[in-house]
C-alpha cells in the first residue's frame, strides 16, 4: 500500500488496514463503491483510492459491518453513528482475534490459515494496533522462526541457546523516531504546519513516526530474512523502550504470520527457554506510557529551545529532566560561590594509661570537647553565609584562635603527673546491616567511586556483561531478588565464607521502591547458581564490574557485623573534658565480602558532621569535629576512676568547606531520591549536558572522581528557567510527571488526558511559553549574577554576560570571557585585569625589533594578539587566524621565507588570556617558528600551531605535539634534539608516548605505520597504528580508533580486545556469522 494508509501514525485504524490489505495482497478484485463509502467512514481518515486498494473480502465485510452497527448502538444507543462508533468498530475487530501458539518453546513455522492473537482494545489513538498478529502462514515458506533483539551481541548469545530453526537478528536499537530533521518528513506531510513538530496536537497528540536513514538498512535487512521465515519472537528487553521497540517493528514489517513478544531479565539458556515457552503479546500500556514519554520531551524541547535561542544564544537546548539536573548542579554551585569559610583551631592531647611496673605506657589519642562547660567549636557550628557562628550557638561553643588553642597547649602540657581521671566508660554493642543488592543507580555511584567510571562507561561495560549473560538486566529500581536468585545467592556465600555468615532465612526482605517500573529484580550475578569473579574467564574493566556485582550480592544475604564500641570521657584541671571514642569489630559479617576494613580498633567518629548544610560531610581533617573522635588502643582496658598523664598537646587548624561539587555518582543519587527521572535516563542526561556545554568534567579528589563543573551559560539557562518557568525545573513537578508516566503504564491513566493537560489549555506549557516570550528581556536575561562580583564594591559595576558568541564581561568596555570559564574563576581581579587591558586598547608594550606596539584584542572567536602599526598581513576574520586555517593548506606556507611577517595570532584555547604579558605575546607571534634544520637533510623543521594544536612540519609533513593543560604550547619551546627524534620515531614507527600524531599534506596513501602488534584476537592480528588521525588498532580490514584516554604505548591486549569487540558488535550480525 502507499499513501497516507501505509503511513503509520500509530493507530489502530493503520493496523487493522495492512492487516486486511495483507490477507489478499495479490487480489485483482475492485469493491463497490458502496463498499468503499462504508469503509471510509470506519477510516475516515483515508482517501477512497486507498481504501478501494485495500482488497477486503466479501465475507470480511460483511462481518465489519455486523460489528459496525453493534459498536453504534452501544456508542449511542441507537443506530446512529459518529467517530465514537468507528473506534469502537476499529476496537472491536483488532478484539476478535484470536489467540495461537503452544506450550513450550512454541514452533510457530508452517502455520497456515488466519492466526493471531488478542490485542487489547484502545482509542483511535494509541499503539495498539501494534500488537495484532498479522495473519496467513508463508505457504511453503522456511520453517525458521525469526528473533529479534537490540544488539549483535545479545544476539550471538542467544543463539547459542536456540535450536536451529531459530535465526536471531539485531535491529541495533530503536528502529523509528520522531523526525528529526524537515528532510525526514515524508512528502505527503510537509505541508502540515504539525510535521516539523511531529506531533499532531489537535489529533490527540498523534506521533509521526519516520525510518531514521541509519537504520533502513536494518529494516530492509529485517524485512528481507522474516520472508524466509515462518514466525516471529521479539525479544526486546523487557521495559518501556524495549516494548516500544517491539511494537515499531511489528509496524514497520507488517508480518503476515504468528508474533510472540518473549522477555528475561538474564540471559542464560534457562531463562531464555523458559520465556521462550510463555511469550505474551506487546504490553500496549507500557508502550503508551513509552510514546508519552518521547511526545513529552519533543514538546518540551521544541517549545523551550527556541526561546533559548531567541533570549540568550542560539544551540542551547531544555528538557524536561535536562533542565532539573542542571538546575541541581547551578544550585550547588552557587552554594559554593556564596559560601564564606571559617577558620577555627581544636585541641588534641596524648594521654598515658596505667600499665603494669616496667611495661611501656599505653597511650589515647583525646580530642579537647569543652572547656568549663563550653563545648569547643567545630565545623557544624558555622554558618555558611557568614563564615561566623550561628546565633544560636554564640553563647554555648567556644570559638578558639591560635591564641586561645596555644594557651590550652600549654595548660594541658604543664599538668603534673596523673592530673586526668576517666570520669565515664560507655561500652555498647552496635550492628550494621548489609546493603541491598545494586540497581541501577547505586551501581553508577558505586563503580564511579571504586573504578573512576563516568555513568556513561558503567552502563555500556554492564550492557556488554548483560549481553553476554553474566549479570541481569542493567537498567532497574528495584533491589529485590527473586526466590531463585536467593538461594544461589545463599549457597554462594555458604561456599565462599561458611554457613555462619547467612543472614537468617527470610529475616530481611528488600522494600521496593514506590514508583519501582515493571517486574524488574536487583542487578546480579545469572544462573540458577553464581559464577565466581575467578571462573567467569572476564577480563580488565569487565571483570572489575562483575566481582562488584558479585559480591554486594552475596553481602545482602550476609549476617549483620557486630563492632564493639567504646566511649570514654576524661576530665582534667581547669575542667577541661576531653573524649575518645574506640571501636572493634567482633564479627565481620558481610563486610567481608566487600572488602571493607574491619580492623578493630579504627576510629569511628568524625563522619557525621558538614561543614555546609548542603555539602556532603566533610572530613575530620578540616572540620575538626573532633568532640567525639579519637583512638582508643585495643586490649586496654579502661576504668572510671582510672587517672591518666598528658604526654603531649598539640593544637590544629581547621577551615570549613563549600558543598562538594556533584561529582557523576552524587548527581545520579540526587536525581534518584528525588524522582528525577528514570534508570535509563540517568547516564544520557549528563552526557547531554557535558555535549552542550552546560557543564564540564573536572578532576576531583581520587576517592570521588570527576566533578561536574558549570559554565556560565548553565547560569544563565537556570536563571531565564527559574524566574519565568519555575516548574519546568521545579523537582517536585517533574517527579509528579514521572508518576504521571508511571500510572499511564500501569493502564490508570490516558495519555492523551495528561498530554493535553500537561501542554494544552490556558496554564499548559504552549500558552505560558508564548504569553511570557513578550515580556522577557533579552539583555536581562543575558546577564549572570555572580555573588564575588556583586560584593566586590568597585566603583564602577561590572557585570557579566552570555551572548551568542560566548560569555563577557562589561564596565562600559567588552571583555571576552573562555566559553567553559567556571564561574568560581571569575573573580574580582581576573575581571579587573582584563578590562584593564581593554581600557588600554590591550596594549601590552612594544616590539623591541621593530618599535611597534603589541597589542591584546578580543574578537568574535576569542582573543588574540596583534602588532600593530601597520596592516596585518594574513588575518583572516577578524582575529580569528591561523587557528581557523587547514592544516594541509597551512603546510604549504610554513617554510616560506616570510612566516616572521605574521602580525596576528589567536591566543591558544584554554589558555587564561590575563596571563598574556609582552614576553609571551612576542613569543606567539614568532609562530610558526624555524626550529632549526635536519642534520641528515639540510631541510627546515617548523614548530607552529593551529586550532588541533601543536605540530612539527618537515617535508610536508605533520607531527602533532600534545600540549600541556591550560593552553601551554609545545611549539613555543621544543628544541631541535627533541624535534629530530621524534620525527624519528615517527618515521620508523615506534610509539614515543609523547602524544605525537602524524599527517601528510599531500594526497598520497601512505600506509600507516605499525607500532606493535598485540597478538590475534577472535583468529585476527591486532596491531597498534599510527595513522593521520590519531593511533588506531588495525583488525583485519576493520580499524578501530583509540581513545585519547589510553596510551597507545601501553595499550593491553584485554584493553585493545575490548576496543575492537566494541566496534565489530556494532556491525550488522548475518545469520551465516561464526560464532
Amino acid at each position: 500500500m502507499n499513501g497516507p494508509v501505509a503511513f503509520c501514525l500509530g493507530s489502530t485504524e493503520g493496523s487493522v488496514l495492512r492487516r486486511e490489505t495483507g490477507r489478499r495482497r495479490n487480489a485483482r478484485r475492485t469493491m463497490s463503491g458502496s463498499a468503499v463509502s462504508f469503509l471510509q467512514r470506519v477510516f475516515p481518515r483515508h482517501s477512497a483510492a486507498s481504501l478501494a486498494r485495500s482488497v477486503w473480502s466479501g465475507e470480511r465485510l460483511k462481518d465489519l459491518r455486523s460489528v459496525a452497527r453493534g459498536s453504534a448502538r452501544t456508542a449511542d444507543g441507537g443506530g446512529g453513528w459518529g467517530v465514537v462508533s468507528a473506534a469502537r468498530t476499529r476496537a472491536s475487530l483488532a478484539e476478535r482475534e484470536t489467540p495461537g501458539g503452544s506450550d513450550g518453546i512454541p514452533d510457530l513455522g508452517g502455520a497456515s490459515g488466519d492466526v493471531g492473537h488478542e490485542t487489547p482494545a484502545a482509542s483511535p489513538q494509541s499503539p495498539a494496533g501494534a500488537t495484532v498478529a498479522h495473519t496467513n502462514g508463508s505457504d511453503g515458506a522456511s520453517k525458521k522462526t525469526l528473533v529479534v533483539v537490540e544488539s549483535p551481541a545479545k544476539a550471538r548469545t542467544i543463539q547459542k541457546f536456540l535450536p536451529p530453526q531459530y535465526a536471531v537478528d539485531a535491529c541495533m536499537g530503536h528502529v523509528r523516531d520522531l523526525p528529526g530533521a524537515a528532510e525526514q518528513i515524508p512528502p505527503q506531510y510537509k505541508s502540515q504546519p504539525w510535521a516539523r513538530l511531529g506531533i499532531h496536537i489537535e489529533d490527540d497528540f498523534r506521533p509521526l513516526y519516520v525510518v531514521p536513514t541509519a537504520k533502513k538498512a536494518v529494516v530492509d535487512r529485517l524485512r528481507q530474512r522474516l520472508a524466509e521465515c515462518s514466525g516471529l519472537i521479539l525479544a526486546t528487553d523487557e521495559d518501556r523502550e524495549g516494548e516500544a521497540i517491539s511494537w515499531h517493528l511489528v509496524e514497520l514489517l507488517q508480518p503476515q504470520m504468528p508474533v510472540r513478544r518473549a522477555v528475561f531479565h538474564e540471559i542464560t539458556e534457562d531463562a531464555v527457554r523458559e520465556a521462550f515457552a510463555n511469550c505474551r503479546d506487546i504490553d500496549v500500556n507500557l508502550v503508551k506510557a513509552q510514546e508519552a514519554r518521547r511526545i513529552l520531551d519533543r514538546l518540551a524541547g521544541f517549545t523551550m529551545s527556541p526561546l533559548l535561542w531567541k533570549k540568550i544564544s542560539r544551540g542551547l537546548s531544555a528538557g524536561r529532566v535536562q533542565s532539573v539536573a542542571l538546575a541541581m548542579i547551578v544550585e550547588r554551585e552557587l552554594a559554593r560561590l556564596r559560601f564564606k569559610p571559617a577558620t577555627f583551631w581544636g585541641v588534641q592531647a596524648v594521654l598515658a594509661l596505667p600499665s603494669a611496673a616496667g611495661a611501656p605506657p599505653m597511650q589515647l589519642n583525646t580530642v579537647l570537647h569543652s572547656v568549663r562547660g563550653a563545648r569547643i567549636a567545630t565545623g557544624r557550628d558555622f554558618d555558611d553565609l557568614t563564615g561566623q557562628l550561628k546565633r544560636q550557638n554564640t553563647d554555648k561553643v567556644l570559638w578558639l584562635d591560635e591564641d586561645k588553642a596555644q594557651s590550652l597547649v600549654s595548660l594541658v602540657q604543664s599538668l603534673p603527673p596523673n592530673a586526668f581521671q576517666v570520669v565515664s566508660v560507655e561500652r555498647r554493642t552496635s550492628t550494621r546491616a548489609a546493603p541491598p543488592p545494586f540497581i541501577t543507580s547505586t551501581l553508577q555511584q558505586e563503580a564511579s567511586r571504586r573504578l573512576r567510571l563516568s555513568a556513561a562507561e558503567v552502563m555500556r561495560v554492564a550492557q556488554r556483561l548483560y549481553e553476554n549473560g553474566h549479570i541481569t538486566y542493567m537498567r532497574t529500581d528495584s533491589p529485590v531478588l527473586s526466590a531463585q536468585a536467593v538461594q544461589a545467592t545463599r549457597q554462594a556465600v555458604t561456599d565462599a565464607f561458611g554457613g555462619d555468615h547467612l543472614a537468617p532465612e527470610g529475616g530481611r526482605a528488600w522494600k521496593k521502591p514506590k514508583r519501582s517500573q515493571e517486574a524488574h529484580e536487583a542487578i546480579r550475578p545469572t544462573g540458577k547458581s553464581f559464577v565466581p569473579p575467578e571462573r567467569s574467564g572476564l577480563t580488565a574493566i569487565e571483570r572489575r564490574l562483575y566481582e562488584m556485582v558479585y559480591y554486594r550480592t552475596l553481602a545482602s544475604e550476609m549476617a549483620p557485623a557486630k563492632v564493639n564500641v567504646t566511649n570514654l570521657v576524661v576530665e582534667g584541671p581547669g575542667e577541661l573534658q576531653l573524649r575518645a571514642r574506640g571501636r572493634e569489630t567482633v564479627f565481620a559479617g558481610w563486610l567481608r565480602a566487600l572488602g571493607v576494613d574491619t580492623a578493630a580498633g579504627g576510629t569511628e567518629g568524625g563522619k557525621g558532621t558538614r561543614a555546609t548544610g548542603a555539602g556532603t560531610a566533610d572530613a575530620d581533617a578540616e572540620n575538626g569535629d573532633g568532640g567525639a573522635t579519637g583512638i582508643l588502643p585495643l586490649g586496654v582496658v579502661v576504668r572510671e576512676g582510672d587517672r591518666l598523664s598528658a604526654v603531649s598537646a598539640a593544637a590544629e587548624s581547621h577551615q570549613t568547606q563549600p558543598p562538594s561539587r556533584f561529582t557523576e555518582a552524587a548527581l545520579v543519587k540526587e536525581m534518584e531520591s528525588n524522582g528525577v527521572g528514570r534508570p535509563s535516563t540517568y547516564a544520557p542526561t549528563i552526557e547531554m549536558l557535558v555535549e552542550r556545554a552546560y557543564v564540564r568534567r573536572a578532576a576531583g579528589s581520587s576517592s570521588s572522581g570527576a566533578t561536574l563543573v558549570p559554565t556560565l551559560t548553565a547560569f544563565a539557562v537556570v536563571q531565564l528557567l527559574q524566574r519565568h518557568f519555575p516548574d519546568f525545573v521545579n523537582v517536585s513537578f517533574t517527579s509528579a510527571m514521572e508518576e504521571a508516566l508511571d500510572r499511564i503504564a500501569r493502564g490508570e491513566g490516558d495519555r492523551t488526558t495528561y498530554l493535553s493537560e500537561y501542554y494544552s489549555g490556558e496554564h499548559g506549557l504552549a500558552a505560558t511559553v508564548a504569553a511570557k516570550d513578550s515580556s522577557i528581556d533579552p539583555q536581562e536575561v543575558r546577564q549572570v549574577h555572580l555573588p564575588a562580583l556583586e560584593a566586590s564594591g568597585t566603583s564602577e559595576p561590572v557585570k557579566v554576560f552570555v551572548g551568542p558568541y560566548g560569555p563577557y564581561v562589561s564596565n562600559g568596555k567588552l571583555a571576552s570571557l573562555p566559553k567553559l570559564i567556571s564561574p568560581d574563576e571569575v573573580t574580582p581581579e581576573r575581571v579587573q585585569r582584563l578590562l584593564a587591558l581593554q581600557a588600554a586598547d590591550g596594549v601590552l608594550g612594544h616590539d623591541p625589533q621593530s618599535g611597534r606596539p603589541v597589542l591584546l584584542k578580543f574578537g568574535r572567536y576569542g582573543p588574540y594578539v596583534e602588532l600593530g602599526g601597520e596592516a596585518s598581513v594574513g588575518a583572516a576574520n577578524g582575529g580569528d587566524v591561523p587557528a581557523e586555517a587547514d592544516m594541509a593548506e597551512e603546510a604549504d606556507g610554513n617554510a616560506r621565507a616570510d612566516i616572521q611577517t605574521r602580525t596576528r595570532v589567536s591566543v591558544p584555547k584554554g589558555m587564561d588570556v590575563t596571563r598574556v604579558d609582552l614576553a609571551l605575546a612576542l613569543r606567539l607571534l614568532s609562530l610558526p617558528r624555524v626550529v632549526g634544520t635536519h642534520p641528515e637533510t639540510e631541510e627546515p623543521i617548523v614548530a607552529g600551531y593551529s586550532r588541533w594544536g601543536s605540530y612539527l612540519q618537515y617535508r610536508g609533513a605533520y607531527t602533532r605535539l600534545r600540549d600541556a593543560p591550560g593552553g601551554t604550547l609545545r611549539a613555543l619551546d621544543i628544541g631541535l634534539d627533541e624535534a629530530v627524534q621524534l620525527l624519528a620515531e615517527r618515521k620508523v614507527g615506534e610509539a614515543t608516548g609523547d602524544g605525537v600524531k602524524s599527517t601528510q599534506s599531500t594526497s598520497s596513501s601512505r600506509r600507516s605505520a605499525v607500532m606493535r602488534s598485540l597478538g590475534a584476537y577472535r583468529g585476527v592480528t591486532m596491531e597498534v597504528c599510527r595513522g593521520r588521525y590519531g593511533p588506531f588498532i588495525r583488525y583485519g580490514t576493520t580499524n578501530v580508533r583509540i581513545p585519547r584516554a589510553l596510551d597507545p604505548q601501553a595499550l593491553t591486549y584485554d584493553e585493545a580486545a575490548r576496543l575492537v569487540a566494541e566496534k565489530v558488535d556494532a556491525a550488522v550480525l548475518t545469520a551465516d556469522e561464526p560464532d
